[in-house]
């Protein structure tokens, strides 16, 4: 399997620069994400259901991945 990152979440654990809240989520889309959202007609909305079903699943404080 080859795979490429779209987008990165991370978590603020150290903030020396004040621009951020430790605990605070920062959020990057990658330039791949663009090409990738523009390579076929259904990416946007594969993209944005994945989207919606991380809120909903945040939303009621469920994980949203299976914990091995």
């Amino acid at each position: 399997m080859r795979d490429r990152v779209l987008m990165n979440i991370s978590q603020v654990i150290d903030d020396s620069t004040g621009c951020y809240e430790v605990g605070e989520l920062d959020f990057g889309i990658l330039h791949t994400c663009y090409e990738y959202l523009e390579a076929k007609p259904g990416n946007r909305k594969k993209l944005a259901e994945w989207l919606k079903f991380l809120g909903y699943k945040c939303e009621r404080s469920e994980s949203p991945f299976k914990i091995l």
